[in-house]
Parts: C-alpha cells; structure tokens; sequence
C-alpha cells in the first residue's frame, strides 16, 4: 500500500499512552502528513485543513521508556499466549492456528464460541467477576447500516458474532488464566 499505520493508544502492547505512527515511501506523501499533521501550515503558510496530530514530550518520554521494557512484555505475553492455548486445548472452542514460523506479538488471545448464546452466556457469568472480555472484532463491517448495500460476508459475520478476546495483561497470572478457561470450557460444551 501508499501508506502504513500503527496504533500507540494504551491498549496496545507498545504505546505511547496515545497517538500513533504513519510511514510512506514517497516523498510527497511524505510531505502531505507532515502538513496534515501540523494543523496544515508550515511556517506563516496554510496549505491544507489539518489536525494537531503531534504527540507531546510525555507521549515521547513513555514511547522511550517502552522500548526498553518490550522484550520482557513480549516475552510474559507469549508465555501467557501459550498458557491460555494449552488449557483450551480440546475445549470445545475455536482457536487461532498460528503457522509454523510465523512471529507475532501476542496482542490478543481470540476463540471462537461455538454459538454467539454460548458467547453471550459466558460473556454474563463473567462479568459478574468483574472480568471483561472483548468483542474486538463485532460486529463483522457487512452489518453496519451505512455499509450493508455493500452485501453479505456470511461466513465472517457468522464468526464476528462468535469470537471473543480473552483479557491478556502484563500481571495475568496463570492461576487467572485457568479461571477464566474453565469458564470458557463450561459455556463451550
């Protein structure tokens, strides 16, 4: 594509508390963000209608000082990944098939519930515990109203009403993550 963007909001595994990240490979692409992100001015000129999309020194500071910490965020996150994956293991649910040699950051843990009651059921039971999964992906673009003259997707808005993000942070411990699987297993039968 023209251009790539990364999200440093607080949800993600590397942030900056807000804010984010735009790369091209031209030069003038280049030079149309810079002025977008600017409020549109360069010096005493106005080019473009823009945004302030600079971050300040703090968003800068906690950026830095993530960088240093990745390694051991990643490191917990894929243990964590991999707990999650051995106890669902032969649950009932849907699990994501990571290929063989394929390296990512283990930002989310999806399963697919095998009806969207038996999602709904566990979604009740655990927030009764104060625990909040997430619908991340719901629902599937097909079905918004302002796009749905656009046609149908079934087999993704069938999955987008079945799949749930299980909470992935950097203090879940083991005996949370069990918890939460054995709940997941009960409402996956």
């Amino acid at each position: 594509g023209d251009i790539s963007t990364c999200s440093f909001h607080a949800t993600k595994i590397f942030h900056t508390v807000e804010g984010g990240s735009m790369a091209c490979h031209d030069e003038e692409t280049h030079r149309k963000l810079r002025l977008l992100r600017a409020f549109g001015h360069i010096k005493d000129d106005h080019f473009l209608a823009g945004i302030n999309g600079k971050n300040s020194e703090l968003h800068a500071a906690m950026g830095v000082v993530m960088l240093r910490h990745m390694p051991a965020i990643l490191e917990r996150r894929k243990a964590q990944w991999a707990r999650y994956a051995e106890v669902l293991d032969g649950s009932g649910v849907q699990l994501a098939r990571v290929p063989a040699g394929t390296d990512f950051n283990h930002a989310y843990f999806p399963v697919i519930m095998p009806t969207e009651a038996a999602l709904h059921a566990l979604l009740a039971e655990l927030a009764k515990e104060d625990i909040h999964p997430r619908r991340y992906f719901f629902p599937s673009l097909t079905e918004l109203p302002y796009l749905s003259a656009a046609g149908t997707c079934p087999v993704a808005e069938d999955i987008a009403r079945r799949a749930l993000c299980l909470p992935l942070y950097h203090v879940l411990e083991n005996g949370t993550i069990d918890h939460i699987a054995a709940r997941v297993r009960a409402h996956a039968r």
